[in-house]
């Protein structure tokens, strides 16, 4: 049984942003290839926008649970997209599969109410991308502390998306921000996809100093040839076994893909267990 903590899935408030886009198409050149597309796989529920085929893919890969994450801070991306009213539908329709995110942009004067309205509902959390917003934020801009300060007092998790790629410059995904966040919010459960890649290292020391950080470092550590692997997952499979989580990120590789490179890692059994399942299901609550 497996626990996917990232999917994004292909519903009409997710079909804006860049990744149901022509960013997987490599180039005719190919020096000019990024790591994003090297390898990567066809993935039919992606390709045709088909939530059924997604959930065909879920059950074909013995995935029994996902956390819908979404965006609204994408330039070009909708602050008003439905990515909540799909994420809600989804998880309405399929009880205790799917567990929603709400998806935040910082600056919106309507943020808190929409924090609220969806907590009422049901989100066990929230996700933000702060380098992403525009003009961009640090994860630990005072901005965003209402945000985080309610998803402290009410126990809701917090996802604070943190990666070098495509943003302004990497200063906005150093793992200080994230650690000045677990400092001033300790009570606050954070979780980090792309666990600040580039500086996949340091943000997994600064998760063994803050007992409140889960990594998801996703892509960048399943994505073969990818630096500094080798010494993150042996502190995952010693140090931070309990605090690393699984996510396939959907759709950055399929969800099958993705789970065969995940264990190609030389995780041990234990930390395998642990990150596709167990520490999720404490993390939720199951």
């Amino acid at each position: 049984m497996i626990i996917d903590f990232r999917v994004r899935p292909p519903y009409e408030g997710n079909l804006s942003l860049g990744i149901f886009g022509s960013c997987w198409t490599p180039p005719a050149d190919p020096e000019e290839e990024m790591f994003t597309t090297a390898g990567r796989d066809p993935i039919p529920s992606a390709d045709q926008h088909s939530v059924p085929l997604l959930l065909q893919e879920l059950e074909e890969a013995e995935v029994v649970a996902s956390v819908l994450m979404g965006r609204v801070s994408e330039v070009g991306t909708s602050h008003s997209s439905t990515t909540n009213d799909d994420a809600l539908r989804l998880s309405h329709e399929h009880p205790g599969k799917f567990f929603p995110f709400v998806a935040l942009e910082p600056r919106s004067p309507h943020v808190m109410e929409e924090l609220e309205l969806r907590r009422s509902q049901g989100f066990v959390g929230a996700c933000i991308d702060p380098s992403f917003s525009n003009p961009p934020l640090y994860a630990d801009d005072p901005l965003i502390d209402p945000i985080y300060e309610y998803c402290q007092d009410h126990g809701m998790i917090m996802s604070i998306m943190q990666s070098g790629l495509y943003v302004k410059d990497i200063t906005y995904t150093h793992p200080i921000h994230v650690q000045h966040v677990a400092q001033k919010f300790p009570r606050l459960k954070i979780v980090v996809p792309h666990a600040c890649w580039p500086y996949l290292q340091l943000m997994a020391g600064v998760a063994m100093m803050h007992t409140n950080i889960w990594l998801i470092p996703d892509c960048y550590a399943y994505i073969p040839g990818m630096f500094g692997v080798n010494d993150f997952v042996n502190t995952a499979n010693t140090l931070l076994r309990h605090r690393v989580l699984f996510a396939s990120s959907y759709p950055v590789r399929s969800i099958a893909q993705s789970i065969k490179l995940w264990k190609d890692l030389p995780f041990t059994l234990e930390a395998l267990q642990l990150t596709m399942h167990d520490n999720a299901a404490r993390l939720l609550g199951l």
